[in-house]
């Protein structure tokens, strides 16, 4: 173009330190396998706590119809007294 006169360029530099972003990531992955870790544990003991409710349950209801037979025995023996 005639009658144009160029005055340069303008650069424009940017500066950026990743390191940061990159170390601020591996300890966030960090943290989080460390959550998921104990979210596992957390499970198992869960599963423990459940199966020995479970357990807790039948033996309840062994007692149950282990003091309904005594019950009635002792009914007997007070009707034959």
């Amino acid at each position: 173009m005639a009658g144009t006169v160029s005055a340069g360029t303008i650069v424009y530099e940017v500066d950026m330190d990743t390191a940061g972003i990159l170390q601020g990531r591996r300890d966030i992955d960090a943290a989080l396998n460390g959550l998921n870790g104990s979210m596992g544990r957390l499970e198992a003991g869960l599963n423990r706590t459940e199966r020995s409710l479970s357990s807790i349950e039948g033996t309840m209801s062994s007692l149950t119809g282990v003091a309904k037979a005594l019950i009635a025995a002792l009914s007997v023996q007070q009707v034959g007294a």
